[in-house]
């Protein structure tokens, strides 16, 4: 690949891609984006320790379900391949998560300089836009700017690894005609997932619905940046450029692959058949039909997670709490069984094994104006009475 070839190009080429990329998009004015000081960051992974800009209403962690090594702490896939990056401004965040594909040394560091050089290209150029759609095309230059980061300083492009990457931004509206005060457009390549909880429906959504579902073969994500295809270019099968419209109070999940698997029915050791569908597995189920019961499953679990039992909305924090412990307490016989018989294979007994070994990122990110001297009240308020929570002690 040629040093100054973008990765646009090639997105336009390959996919048959051009201008009206963006014409679905709404022209909704903004908020004016003044200068953007200096963020809340949150950053990972540190593995099994919590970012340090931990928030209720804003939070993320990174972690690894693999079994450990005989007689050592270290685990099967160490170092963890997973990464994401979220900054927070006053009305505005950024956010990315990142996968490397495979284990090693460069899938992590393709994730890392990914995930940096999506939120670095998305703050210094967001000032320019005008309008909602002019987010369309920032996100294609950040999307190429982490493809060009993984690249950067090698002098055999075939030696930088490859990730998926999901990112993108939340931003206040200004435009009555809307209806919303927020809006969120992200860009993904490869098998992450956003999924949307609506305050006022209190349901859930998936963003990205449909972004795995032509993929049979599980180790596949679909699309990853870095150099993987022709001469050094990223694979853009499933590329996909998203939004919606939101209210104050709504929430926002970025979920890899080692989350959203261990909330897939298929996984969970379900046949078909419990959900009325036609087919004795799932590879003989259509996949129209077996991606919306997927889908609808997913989503009905994250619901669980949110919801308390009174009907009130858990924060952020505990939900992501929720949500890791769950993917560690699923998996623990498959990483009890690897770590007592480290020579043999798991096989696909679901119901015996259930979920799937990975590793594991969740961002939970709150809509609304973010004060940071609030959030910090709030933490000390509420971290006493949740320390000791069956539900996520000791996460």
């Amino acid at each position: 690949m040629k040093k100054n070839q973008k990765l646009t190009e090639n997105l336009f080429y390959n996919k048959g891609l051009n201008e009206n990329l963006y014409d679905s998009i709404p022209t909704a004015k903004l908020v004016k984006i003044k200068k953007l000081g200096t963020p809340v960051t949150m950053s990972g992974p540190r593995p099994y320790v919590f970012t340090h800009g931990e928030f209720h209403n804003a939070f993320a962690s990174t972690t690894s379900t693999y079994p450990h090594y005989p007689n050592t702490t270290k685990r099967e896939g160490d170092p963890i391949c997973d990464s994401f990056r979220v900054h927070i401004h006053q009305e505005l965040f950024i956010a990315c998560i990142a996968d490397g594909c495979n284990w090693g040394e460069r899938p992590r560091e393709a994730s890392n300089r990914g995930k940096d050089a999506f939120v670095r290209s998305i703050e210094a150029n967001i000032a320019t836009v005008k309008n909602f759609r002019d987010l369309g095309p920032l996100m294609m230059a950040a999307l190429d700017e982490s493809h060009m980061a993984i690249l950067a300083e090698k002098n055999d492009i075939w030696m930088a690894g490859t990730t998926t990457l999901l990112g993108g931004v939340c931003v206040k509206l200004a435009d009555p005609a809307v209806g919303k005060e927020w809006a969120f457009m992200g860009v993904t390549v490869g098998d992450c997932k956003t999924f949307m909880f609506s305050s006022k429906e209190k349901t859930v959504v998936d963003l990205t619905e449909g972004n795995r579902m032509n993929i049979t073969d599980p180790r596949d994500p679909g699309g990853r940046i870095g150099p993987y295809v022709g001469g050094g270019d990223a694979d853009v099968r499933n590329l996909m450029l998203f939004h919606v419209f939101l209210e104050e109070g709504d929430i926002l999940f970025f979920l890899s692959d080692g989350v959203h698997d261990n909330l897939d029915p298929q996984t969970l050791g379900k046949d078909p058949s419990d959900f009325g569908l036609d087919g004795k597995d799932w590879d003989d189920v259509d996949l129209l039909a077996g991606t919306k019961v997927k889908t609808e499953f997913m989503c009905k679990t994250l619901q669980d997670f949110i919801l308390n039992e009174n009907g009130t909305v858990s924060t952020p924090k505990i939900i992501t709490k929720k949500i890791i412990k769950y993917c560690m307490d699923l998996t623990a016989p498959s990483r009890e069984y690897m770590e007592q018989n480290p020579n043999n294979s798991l096989g696909n007994d679901y119901l015996k094994y259930p979920g799937k070994m990975d590793h594991a990122t969740c961002i939970a990110l709150k809509i609304g104006t973010f004060n940071i001297e609030q959030e910090k009240l709030r933490e000390k308020e509420l971290e006493l009475q949740e320390s000791l929570d069956p539900n996520i002690w000791p996460f």
